[in-house]
């Protein structure tokens, strides 16, 4: 059990961070608290730059990581603009990347992929707001994967950890990079993000020349379930700056590829 003062400190350190969502301090410590106490977690509300955002407890790191440290804040010189990027979110969870894009620059097209159907239940209803704003974000309920073939998911562990298993209970159909593409009907991709828990590799070698449309990529590799080797590989081959990223609490490595410097 975690040391009280600790766990003081902790809360106190939740509190802080989540305010920048919820707006107050008061409104963090009451949700933060509720999520303790009650049988049925609620769902928390927020706002990120003009967008509302729903999340549950188990979201809390993603909320944090994305709209609050902002882990992207790299791509900040490549996206800030007012002009159509065309984007991918592959691995979406709750939307957080997306809503980061939309803060970054109001005319990016976006399609989010998640795989987890309670995930994108949650993703769906953060994607409403934007859609009433104008905003073209686009949301499907598929897993990323070599083939369409229907996958298996375990449930364990926090929402951002569902991992292909086939001891899980979570059955979702794949689909294809081609297959995306052609459904966003997309003729350039200035940028796409992955972030699969190990599918990576399946979803990068099933059509590796699909990468020679894609402007930028950004990728997070699991090594522990893909060949790293591999995708460094066929990254390289395709990319003229593979540039890995610097200064991530999480020890799996982070790419950023692009054509250009």
């Amino acid at each position: 059990m975690k040391n009280p003062i600790k766990r003081i400190k902790s809360f106190r350190e939740n509190i802080e961070w989540l305010s920048k969502i919820t707006g107050t301090k008061k409104d963090a410590a009451k949700y933060l608290i509720a999520t303790k106490i009650k049988k049925r977690k609620p769902l928390g509300e927020g706002k990120y730059a003009h967008l509302p955002i729903f999340f549950r407890r188990n979201d809390l790191t993603a909320l944090r990581e994305v709209l609050v440290d902002e882990e992207y804040a790299f791509l900040k010189p490549y996206v800030t603009t007012n002009h159509l990027m065309n984007v991918f979110d592959i691995g979406a969870h709750i939307g957080t990347f997306a809503l980061w894009m939309l803060g970054q620059n109001a005319q990016a097209d976006i399609y989010s992929l998640e795989a987890d159907p309670d995930t994108f239940a949650i993703l769906k209803k953060n994607r409403e707001p934007a859609a009433h704003y104008g905003h073209a974000w686009r949301v499907i309920n598929r897993a990323a994967w070599k083939e369409e073939a229907v996958l298996t998911f375990s449930n364990a562990g926090d929402s951002m950890s569902h991992k292909l298993s086939e001891k899980g209970t979570i059955k979702v159909l794949g689909v294809t990079m081609e297959k995306l593409i052609e459904m966003s009907k997309y003729e350039n991709i200035h940028l796409m993000k992955i972030d699969i828990e190990g599918a990576e590799e399946a979803f990068l070698t099933a059509n590796p020349d699909l990468l020679k449309r894609i402007e930028m990529l950004v990728i997070e590799i699991h090594p522990k379930q893909c060949n790293e080797k591999a995708i460094r590989a066929l990254l390289a081959e395709n990319y003229n700056v593979v540039e890995e990223i610097q200064g991530r609490k999480s020890s799996k490595p982070l790419l950023f590829c692009r054509k250009y410097g």
